[in-house]
């Protein structure tokens, strides 16, 4: 089926503005003169008032002058020309405009306001842009090398079972030539977005859905504005066969700062961002060279997503440094049984001993027993990877390319995959093993065990249901109470089904006496205004007995305290509400709207714990049945849930239905964000002791809590 960017990565025709002949001291200079070497075979319109001929190409005065509608114009313009250049690209039809020039969005309120003028100018034409701030792509699987840069200069085109679409063109360079000339990973497509304007990474990630020997796609992203857009993406991808990793700038406060001056795009919420990958299988990663590593792995096609691993060393230190590591990441090097132990003696070199990791020994330096020992491994069908770790201390007693070709036969007769750690490698060695279409090779034993843990990481997560979030009138008419104290929210979230103790609002002392006369456990007294959220922090709430003495004087103490705190605040009362005594756990519950992600919800250890030591999980979206539980099982304390030390099991289930029926009142409400903190988890059900709301309108949300209270008084 067409999609819209097959003629931006798949051209005719392309018209180059600005062009002219290659000057190394130039930026941006290369474009013609590498369209011309690369063989390509469309059709290229140069555009230049300086020249008459280019290369043996007729140069064109104008874009106007152009004999067609080319699908792509690329353009050097300063931001100056570029609604001009617009309108020219309008006026022959073209349907792509790649623009380098900077002066947008990323300066602030001026270049974002002249950034929307041009979009708006080439939309209403039925023009796309690529950038600004975009140097272009390079499309080595159709011989297209349409780049406003010196890529070429160190780039080689060859096509690639990976992709590479990042929104930093120098970034771009830097990883692609890393990438190629470092780990032997050829990129088939690399592309540039810069600013994201229009044309958006995520965009051409739908793109390249299942799209012929791409396997592996990496992101360089510096923002994310859609979540839903890139679930559906990734998604796609997923379904294809593809899977997907990302490097991501600007989930720090600083790296977000700094994205801001860069290329426009506006960080959202680190850990929300981290939740949204893990649910969709999508690999996050830290580093460059983690990221390009990860890549190779995924790229490398045929490993499960949880493989059984065989392991032979030519140390056995190697083999033990092996064995901790895949302990630590959580993958399977299963030991051998004693039916495999007796098949494979059969088919070793007598002086080894079969087991998972294989210490080689000297049979590395024996190419029958080198062979016939990795052969036993690699047929047995207990594993579904063998990963061999080399390294040259004598290249003449190692075998150098003899070593590489023998490993690169095993590898094709074998069904399974081959993978190579080979430290210390001659030049002509990586070489030669970079160059493989057979293996999957590794500079560094870390780096293989990483890259394992990667393909582990990029199998199917939870999930991610994208809900709108939006805040319109019609939901702020339904909801006809403010939820600007805890009792007003308490009764909310009471009629949203959560299971709330009971409470009410007391006018004076004797009304509180009256309600904690029915209350066998006690009671706590707190004080009520919406000017006061933090009421622990003002002496605003007290535990005691249900006598009507203890009652009265708890009454006068909290109102006192805020008194003296706040003179300038009238409260509205005191709420005095049940003690819940129950042995359970106290969490944090929070559930916000967020124009990117939709719905976060974080859930973790509550009460005064949530700030000295935060033990939180994020989940992205709407949460979907039996999916809470998987997801509190990543909290130090999950222990504690189960059922510690004769404990009793706690109600996750409960929890689960209370944390859904708060997504959906929240989006049935005019919340932009709710704390329950503490919520006390019991055997029985989840106890709302304390909570919080803020409006998601921006013109009241001054006006309250800017977030929500860290206890409840419990």
């Amino acid at each position: 089926m067409p999609h819209e960017l097959d003629p931006l990565f798949r051209p005719q025709c392309v018209a180059i503005v600005g062009a002219g002949p290659n000057d190394p001291a130039r930026m941006g200079t290369r474009t013609l003169h590498d369209l011309i070497a690369s063989g390509w075979g469309g059709r290229i319109w140069p555009v230049s008032s300086r020249h008459n001929e280019l290369y043996g190409l007729q140069v064109y005065r104008s874009l106007r002058e152009v004999p067609g509608a080319p699908d792509v114009v690329i353009a050097r313009t300063p931001s100056a020309g570029v609604e001009a250049l617009v309108d020219d690209a309008v006026a022959v039809g073209a349907r792509f405009l790649v623009v380098l020039a900077s002066g947008f969005a990323e300066t602030g309120e001026a270049g974002r306001a002249t950034q929307a003028a041009v979009l708006a100018r080439a939309r209403a034409g039925g023009l796309r842009i690529v950038g600004p701030q975009s140097i272009g792509f390079v499309h080595a699987a159709v011989a297209l090398p349409l780049s406003l840069s010196q890529i070429m200069e160190r780039f080689e085109m060859r096509s690639g079972p990976a992709a590479l679409l990042a929104q930093s063109g120098a970034m771009a360079i830097s990883l692609a030539v890393r990438a190629q000339q470092q780990l032997g990973l050829n990129f088939g497509l690399v592309a540039t977005f810069g600013n994201a304007a229009d044309v958006t990474p995520i965009e051409a990630l739908d793109w390249l859905a299942g799209q012929p020997d791409v396997r592996a796609i990496g992101l360089y992203l510096e923002g994310l504005d859609d979540a839903a857009a890139f679930a559906a993406a990734v998604q796609r991808c997923r379904s294809a066969g593809q899977r997907v990793a990302v490097l991501r700038a600007g989930l720090s406060h600083r790296g977000a700062a700094a994205v801001a001056s860069h290329t426009a795009s506006i960080s959202g919420d680190g850990d929300a961002f981290r939740a949204l990958c893990r649910q969709l299988g999508v690999v996050l990663c830290a580093s460059a060279e983690e990221f390009l590593w990860t890549l190779k792995a995924l790229a490398a096609g045929s490993v499960p997503e949880s493989p059984r691993l065989a392991f032979a060393s030519i140390s056995g230190g190697a083999c033990a440094l092996w064995a901790d590591q895949c302990d630590r990441l959580g993958l399977d090097l299963p030991a051998l049984n004693d039916a495999q132990v007796k098949a494979m003696a059969a088919r070793l070199p007598t002086f080894l001993s079969p087991a998972n990791p294989l210490d080689l020994g000297p049979a590395a330096f024996d190419d029958f027993a080198f062979e016939g020992a990795l052969s036993s491994l690699i047929a047995e069908p207990a594993f579904d990877l063998l990963v061999v770790y080399l390294f040259t201390s004598s290249p003449s007693l190692m075998g150098g390319l003899k070593k590489v070709d023998m490993l690169e036969a095993l590898a094709r007769r074998s069904v399974r995959p081959l993978w190579v750690v080979w430290e210390a490698a001659t030049d002509e060695e990586w070489a030669a093993l970079a160059r493989s279409e057979s293996l999957t090779v590794f500079r560094d034993l870390g780096q293989a065990v990483q890259s394992l843990a990667a393909v582990a990481r990029s199998g199917p997560g939870a999930g991610f249901e994208a809900v709108a979030v939006g805040a319109d009138a019609e939901r702020a008419a339904r909801q006809q109470t403010r939820l600007d104290t805890e009792p007003a929210v308490k009764a909310w979230l009471r009629q949203a089904g959560l299971t709330v103790p009971r409470g009410a609002l007391c006018r004076d002392a004797a009304a509180a006496q009256a309600f904690a006369a029915g209350c066998a456990d006690g009671v706590a007294v707190k004080i009520v205004s919406p000017l006061l959220a933090h009421k622990t922090e003002v002496g605003g709430v007290v535990l005691c007995s249900a006598n009507a003495v203890d009652v009265a004087a708890a009454h006068a103490q909290v109102l006192a305290a805020a008194r003296r705190h706040r003179p300038d605040v009238e409260p509205q009362g005191v709420l005095v509400e049940a003690r819940v005594v129950a042995p359970g756990l106290e969490l944090v519950v929070t559930v916000r709207r967020d124009p990117t992600m939709g719905l976060i919800t974080v859930i973790g250890r509550g009460g005064v714990q949530v700030e000295v030591d935060p033990d939180c999980v994020v989940h992205v979206g709407r949460l979907q049945p039996g999916s809470l539980p998987p997801l509190l099982d990543r909290l130090r304390c999950a222990p504690l849930l189960r059922g510690h030390r004769g404990r009793p099991r706690l109600a996750m289930a409960a929890l689960e239905a209370d944390v859904r029926r708060l997504q959906a009142a929240v989006l049935q409400a005019d919340v932009g964000e709710i704390e329950l903190n503490p919520v006390l988890l019991t055997a029985d059900a989840a106890w709302v002791l304390d909570a919080l709301a803020t409006t998601s309108r921006p013109e009241t949300e001054a006006c309250l809590p800017a977030r929500a209270s860290s206890g409840g008084g419990r």
